[in-house]
């Protein structure tokens, strides 16, 4: 998986047995940062003590669809997600960047 390498990656719902398997499967690349997103504080916890590796960082929050019209999908941050100074690099270069990539309609990501 070389196309991973010194990228950064978002697992939404990182801490369900998808989530957990993924991560497990990406940190043998040579990737630059794995952000790990779910609302699952004590899965969280669990997962940072099962897994010690520097490229790992855990958001706790939620996120809900809204809307989907002309190519913009509008999503609800909740949680602790809502607040934070990160979320609009969470949405962009996470949910967005996904989205636009699998589903060619998806323009944009918009956070209400």
């Amino acid at each position: 998986m070389k196309f991973l390498d010194n990228k950064v990656l978002l697992i939404t719902g990182g801490t369900g047995s998808f989530g957990s398997a993924a991560t497990k499967i990406l940190l043998k690349t040579k990737i630059k940062k794995l952000i790990i997103f779910s609302r699952d504080e004590n899965k969280q916890y669990q997962m940072q003590n099962e897994i010690k590796d520097k490229r790992l960082r855990f958001f706790i929050g939620d996120i809900t669809f809204k809307s989907f019209k002309e190519g913009v999908v509008t999503v609800e941050l909740k949680g602790s997600c809502s607040g934070c100074p990160s979320s609009i690099m969470t949405l962009k270069q996470g949910v967005q960047n996904l989205l636009c990539h699998y589903i060619p309609e998806i323009k944009e990501v918009i956070a209400v």
